[in-house]
């Protein structure tokens, strides 16, 4: 008997888990490019120029400890960190321009060469577009900052104790103490990366943006631990045996690893991924399997029970359903058509939340296919220009 229960209950418990949590299903289409550079997709990429530290601008080779503790380290500060964050870029950039599947790219040794031969009094420009270019993709490193310094921070602990154990009157108490305290060295570091695309016939700027970045990271190196009574001395705990401090560069190469996407959603169309929740079933209607066949990715069979429930009866939440899943089948100007029909029915909020959605959704991906085939006008002579910041 109590076998039984138990089991209506955890069988309660599933419906109820299911029923409560919304069926929702992935669609995705195109977004146009920021810029549209349809008519220059054969594209060569120069290096990316490294930034030139000023005088002043390097770190020393050591970095000092805090003034209560011994620590002393070697900087992670290494001279040739300007040209590997370059190279890194780099290598970044063209992997993520070939990704685009838009651009026909030539390598950036092939670009550099050619440049190299402008700077000796050649025509570059000419011979690029000799060999079917049509712009020039340039970028570089036009900030690079680095600080280390190593700080020590309280422990602090609850203690329970009598302050003046000989005095009868006196009270134990709780109170947070200082206990001892735990070192880290800090390392912060900012890039600034800047790209220009240069129409090769006309020598004018396609697409020009600037990111910043900031990033730091904590090494914990040690403690010390305070004397507990007169007689005791401090304890030192050092965590961190290397002399040398770790290196900056990983902090520069996760920072510049996020650009070159950025750079290719403005210059490419790209994919933009969603998820859309589907309509529960109220008022109920005989679509239970609808929702399983769409859960597990069916969005075909899904879609004609769901549609076969809104012709026949005007179910709302099926014919809401049924628009979604044209969407993730690709179909957007049909799901744009049945969502409005939905809408003009019903009436219903949701409905023309989706509906607005859809508009949008169906004027973006026009846009891009334009833009894939070569047909999107824009504004003769447009430049975008922006700077993008982002700190950690």
């Amino acid at each position: 008997m109590r076998k039984r229960a138990v089991l209506g209950v955890l069988g309660l418990v599933s419906v109820l888990l299911v029923t409560s949590c919304a069926t929702s299903i992935r669609v995705r289409h195109l977004v146009p490019s920021d810029v549209d550079v349809s008519n220059h997709r054969n594209i060569a990429i120069a290096s990316t120029d490294m930034y030139l530290y000023p005088r002043s601008g390097m770190l020393p080779p050591w970095i000092r400890g805090y003034n209560d503790t011994f620590f002393t380290l070697n900087s992670g500060f290494n001279s040739d960190l300007n040209a590997k964050v370059a190279a890194t870029s780099t290598a970044y950039l063209v992997d993520a321009m070939v990704n685009t599947d838009y651009f026909t790219i030539m390598p950036h040794e092939t670009t550099d060469a050619y440049l190299t031969l402008g700077k000796s009094g050649k025509d570059a420009y000419g011979m690029l577009r000799a060999q079917g270019v049509d712009a020039l993709l340039r970028s570089s490193i036009t900030y690079m900052n680095s600080e280390e310094r190593i700080v020590g921070r309280d422990i602090k602990e609850w203690v329970t104790e009598n302050p003046d154990p000989k005095d009868p009157t006196s009270k134990v108490i709780s109170y947070e103490k200082v206990t001892g305290r735990s070192y880290y060295l800090e390392q912060q570091a900012t890039v600034t990366f800047t790209f220009t695309l240069i129409d090769l016939r006309t020598n004018r700027i396609l697409a020009t943006n600037s990111f910043t970045s900031q990033k730091s990271n904590d090494t914990y190196l040690g403690k010390t631990v305070f004397a507990k009574g007169e007689d005791s001395r401090d304890e030192y705990v050092r965590s961190y045996s290397s002399g040398f401090a770790p290196s900056l560069f990983p902090l520069y190469e996760s920072m510049i690893r996020e650009f070159p996407a950025k750079i290719a959603r403005q210059l490419a169309p790209s994919w933009n991924e969603s998820r859309v929740s589907l309509m529960k079933n109220k008022p109920k209607a005989d679509v239970g399997p609808a929702y399983r066949l769409a859960e597990q990715g069916n969005f075909k069979q899904a879609y004609e029970l769901f549609s076969s429930a809104w012709r026949q009866r005007s179910h709302l939440p099926s014919g809401y359903n049924a628009a979604l899943l044209l969407e993730a089948m690709g179909e957007h100007t049909e799901a744009l058509a049945l969502m409005n029909q939905v809408y003009n029915r019903s009436g219903d909020p949701k409905s023309h939340t989706q509906l607005l959605r859809l508009k949008e959704v169906a004027s973006q991906q026009d846009k891009a296919m334009k833009q894939i085939d070569g047909t999107f006008t824009s504004l003769d002579g447009e430049v975008r220009m922006t700077q993008i910041l982002t700190m950690e």
